[in-house]
């Protein structure tokens, strides 16, 4: 699903996790992408090649997600995660590192 860029969305800071998050839910939901974020969607077996498809469309998806995980934070935040691998793992590190942490 192609989504309008003309949506202003504040980048994630220390600051703004809750609405940052709440934004963002709605923005991938939209996408079609949340499933791929949240991890309900795991990647099929790679080693099945009977999945090839599957598989290609899960990474085109999980690609998709983590641009547009990755396009709405300030630097710091994506140095955080710059070495996780998936949206659902940087979705989670973000939920472990501000959930508790931050009000607003």
């Amino acid at each position: 699903a192609v989504v309008s860029r003309s949506y202003k969305i504040d980048k994630l800071t220390d600051k703004n996790y809750y609405p940052w998050k709440m934004t963002m839910e709605i923005l991938l939901q939209k996408m079609d992408l949340m499933e791929i974020v949240d991890g309900s969607t795991r990647c099929p077996d790679r080693e099945n090649a009977a999945f090839a498809d599957e598989v290609s469309k899960w990474d085109d998806d999980d690609r998709s997600a983590r641009l547009e995980l990755l396009l709405h934070m300030d630097d710091t935040q994506k140095q955080n995660v710059r070495t996780l691998h998936t949206a659902h793992e940087i979705w989670t590190q973000l939920q472990e590192t501000y959930q508790h942490r931050t009000v607003g």
